[in-house]
């Protein structure tokens, strides 16, 4: 997923202005607000009440667990995505 956005950003940068943004940010108050910004809106933003919300926390020991294992991979989907716009590879169907 991170490749083919690197690849987007690539492939239409010229003609869209891309917004960096993610999700678990720009739910919250000053990443909303950052956000807002960002995409040209001016006084404050408001978030709307929580709807959904995942009431189970995640345990300690096992985000631990998972951000030593994803450590371990080195992983650049801006080099990935380069090196297939490069190639000429594209998502379009033909």
């Amino acid at each position: 997923m991170a490749a083919r956005q690197a690849y987007y950003k690539l492939y239409f940068s010229s003609k869209v202005k891309f917004i960096e943004a993610q999700l678990e940010h720009i739910t919250t108050p000053s990443g909303a607000q950052k956000f807002w910004q960002a995409i040209g809106q001016s006084g404050q933003c408001s978030l709307p009440p929580r709807k959904n919300e995942n009431k189970v926390q995640t345990p300690k020991d096992l985000i631990d667990h998972l951000t030593k294992i994803i450590s371990r991979f080195q992983f650049d989907p801006n080099i990935i995505a380069q090196q297939a716009f490069e190639d000429g590879f594209s998502f379009e169907h033909k």
